[in-house]
């Protein structure tokens, strides 16, 4: 953000990696909350993809290209979270979407992270 020239404020939606795993959504759901707090939608399309390990990163991109696409999502829909139903109580609250959710921002600027095995961590901006 800081190379772009943006603000926590201006991100109007993450598009979160979302492994479903302890450690990648402790560690995600930590570094959303210290940055973004519970003000920024997020939601992860993993579950609408499986996880497709080296090519996850570049389909992520891709769904939250079009997401903020005005042209491919005129009314600002976002996708909602598909999940189990269970919060864990030991990781902070981030601004998880339901549905219904639309971008409450009138930029249309997204955050697509991706987190591999290894370290190898990338946030991309797009909008």
């Amino acid at each position: 953000m800081q190379h772009a020239g943006l603000a926590p404020e201006d991100i109007g939606w993450i598009n979160l990696h979302g492994t479903g795993t302890h450690h990648n959504d402790n560690m995600e759901s930590r570094a959303v909350a210290a940055v973004f707090g519970n003000n920024t939608p997020c939601t992860s399309t993993k579950p609408q993809t499986g996880h497709t390990l080296g090519a996850a990163d570049a389909i992520e991109a891709a769904f939250a290209w079009g997401i903020a696409n005005r042209q491919s999502n005129p009314e600002g829909k976002l996708p909602p979270r598909l999940w189990d139903g269970q919060n864990d109580p030991n990781l902070p609250a981030i601004n998880l979407t339901g549905s219904g959710s639309r971008w409450e921002t009138e930029k249309r600027i997204a955050a697509s992270s991706s987190f591999a095995f290894g370290g190898s961590n990338c946030v991309l901006i797009i909008g």
